[in-house]
């Protein structure tokens, strides 16, 4: 409660929500797409690499995020915020790493963009 309401009904936090939300799904549909792409037996390095670059950096923002909705709470450790939060950071540190060696290989990583999204 804040303010006299559900916090959730506040409209700037609704739109921190669909904003987390909207990272969330784009990450799922990224994951969605490489799979994709690797039961059709096409290469899906680059897919694999933007993928769990993108997926670590919306973990990252969106368990921040939550955390500072939550405020004091969001870093209690009787609620689950906080360990998303520890266990998002640990990914998010490699997943730079994975886009310099994405870019430095780019013929084994199938960087044709005609076969992109085909």
């Amino acid at each position: 409660m804040a303010f006299g309401k559900p916090i959730g009904e506040h409209q700037a936090i609704g739109f921190k929500l669909a904003d987390m939300l909207a990272g969330i799904h784009a990450a799922a549909l990224m994951t969605y797409q490489a799979a994709g792409r690797l039961d059709a037996g096409r290469p899906v390095g680059r897919e694999a690499a933007m993928t769990k670059l993108l997926a670590s950096e919306t973990a990252v923002r969106v368990t921040d995020e939550a955390a500072r909705i939550f405020a004091s709470y969001g870093l209690a450790m009787e609620y689950p915020v906080q360990r998303y939060f520890r266990d998002a950071a640990l990914p998010a540190a490699g997943a730079r790493h994975v886009g310099d060696l994405a870019a430095r290989d780019r013929e084994r990583l199938d960087w044709d963009r005609g076969t992109a999204f085909g």
